[in-house]
C-alpha cells in the first residue's frame, strides 16, 4: 500500500471551505492509512501601514512568522517520516512555508515530491518575506516536482508557459448534491430578481463587486451576498445601497439550494494591479458549483483574465470585461430579458460541469497520478 504525506497549510476537511474542502473530497475514497496529513496555520497580523517604521515591523514579522511555521511543518514532518515511511511528498500551495518545509523535507529523505497548486506562488499577493522566498525558490521547486497538480486551466497554461511543464489539471469538483437533476429556466424566477454571491470579498475582487452594486442601481435586482463577513466590513469595501442584501455565510448544502433558486450568479475578480499574475490565472473556487447549478452567470473580469477567456470561448457564463458600471448595467438587463440566452449558457455550463467537474473524474485523475490506485 502506498502512503503518501500531506503538507499543507490548513486541516483538510468536508466542513472547510476552499482548498482543504477540495481536496477532502478529492480524496474521500482513499483509505486513512494511505494519507497522513501534517499542517500549520499561522498567521501573522494584518498591518497595512507602510511607512519606514511599520514596514520594518511588518517584514520582521512576516519573517518570524513564516519560518516559525517551517520549522513547526518540518518537525511534525520529520516525526510522520520516521515513524511511518512515507513513499513521497503531496505538498499544497500556501505563501511559501509548505513550498519550503516540503521540498527540503523531500530533498533530506531523498522522496519523490508532488505539488498541488491553487494558486501561484511566485506572481501572487504576497508579504516582502515570502516575495522572496518565492522568487529565489520558485523555479527550482516547480521544475523538481515529479508531478505538478494544477487547479484550472488557466494555472496549467501558466506552468507549460513559465517552466515547460505539463501539469496534471485537477477541477475543483462539485458536490454529490450538485449533480442532482434540475429543471434550467429560461425567465426569471425571483420577484425582485436576485443575484448571487457567496463567499468572502477582499482585494481580489472588491472592486468589481464594488462596480456591480453601484451597476444595480434603477435595475430592480437585488444582490444577496453569503458571507463570513459583517454588512459593516463589506460597506467599508464600498459595497452597498438598497439592493444588496448581506446574509451570514451558510453551508455549502444549502448553498447550492440558494444557487439553484437565483437568477443570476456572480463571478468577480478584481481589476487591479496588484496581483495580476494570480488573477490573471485563477479559477474562483465556486466557479465549478455554479456551473452545475442551471443559472446563469455574470463573469465581471479582466479581459486577459482565464475565467473570461474560458467564459466567452466555451459560452459558460456572459462575460463583463469591464468595471464601467453603465457597461454592467446594459449586460445585467440583457441577461434578464434574454430567455434564450440564460438558458443557453445555464445548460452549456451544466453539461461542462457533468462532463468535467465531478469528484469522480477528478478523484480518479489525482489518485492515478499520484499512484494510489490504477485507473
Amino acid at each position: 500500500m502506498k502512503r503518501i504525506l500531506i503538507i499543507t497549510p490548513s486541516e483538510i476537511s468536508l466542513q472547510a471551505v476552499g482548498a482543504p474542502l477540495m481536496l477532502a473530497r478529492l480524496f474521500s475514497g482513499v483509505s486513512p492509512d494511505s494519507l497522513t496529513i501534517v499542517a500549520r496555520d499561522i498567521v501573522a497580523p494584518r498591518d497595512s501601514r507602510w511607512h519606514s517604521n511599520a514596514l520594518l515591523k511588518y517584514t520582521l514579522g512576516n519573517i518570524r512568522t513564516t519560518m516559525r511555521s517551517v520549522k513547526a511543518l518540518t518537525q511534525a514532518a520529520e516525526a510522520v517520516i520516521a515513524k511511518q515511511r512515507p513513499d513521497s511528498i503531496l505538498i499544497t500551495s500556501d505563501t511559501g512555508s509548505c513550498f519550503i518545509a516540503g521540498y527540503r523535507l523531500a530533498k533530506r529523505y531523498k522522496l519523490p515530491y508532488d505539488l498541488f497548486i491553487f494558486d501561484l506562488w511566485l506572481g501572487n499577493f504576497l508579504k516582502p518575506f515570502d516575495r522572496l522566498l518565492a522568487w529565489v525558490y520558485d523555479r527550482q521547486i516547480f521544475t523538481g516536482a515529479r508531478t505538478v497538480f494544477a487547479a484550472g486551466e488557466g494555472l496549467a497554461g501558466h506552468f507549460l508557459r513559465s517552466y515547460g511543464i505539463t501539469a496534471v489539471v485537477i477541477n475543483n469538483p462539485i458536490p454529490k448534491e450538485a449533480e442532482a437533476p434540475l429543471a434550467i429556466h429560461g425567465s426569471p424566477v425571483g420577484n425582485p430578481p436576485v443575484m448571487l454571491y457567496p463567499g468572502s470579498i477582499y482585494w481580489a475582487q472588491a472592486d468589481s463587486i464594488r462596480a456591480v452594486s453601484k451597476a444595480l442601481e434603477g435595475t430592480g435586482i437585488e444582490l444577496h451576498i453569503y458571507t463570513p463577513q459583517s454588512a459593516e466590513q463589506i460597506a467599508r469595501l464600498g459595497i452597498g445601497g438598497r439592493q444588496v442584501k448581506v446574509f451570514p455565510q451558510l453551508p455549502s448544502v444549502e448553498i447550492i439550494q440558494k444557487e439553484r433558486a437565483s437568477d443570476i450568479l456572480l463571478v468577480a475578480l478584481s481589476f487591479s494591479r496588484r496581483g495580476r499574475r494570480v488573477l490573471n490565472t485563477a479559477s474562483p473556487g465556486k466557479f465549478s458549483e455554479f456551473l452545475a447549478s442551471g443559472t446563469p452567470i455574470l463573469a465581471v473580469a479582466p479581459a486577459h483574465s482565464f475565467i473570461t477567456e474560458t467564459s466567452q470561448n466555451r459560452q459558460l457564463a456572459l462575460a463583463v470585461p469591464t468595471l464601467d458600471s453603465n457597461e454592467i448595467k446594459a449586460f445585467l438587463q440583457r441577461l434578464l430579458a434574454d430567455s434564450t440566452l440564460r438558458k443557453n449558457l445555464a445548460t452549456r455550463a451544466r453539461q461542462v460541469a457533468l462532463a468535467e467537474y465531478t469528484i469522480e473524474i477528478n478523484a480518479s485523475r489525482l489518485l492515478t497520478a499520484l499512484h494510489l490506485y490504477d485507473a
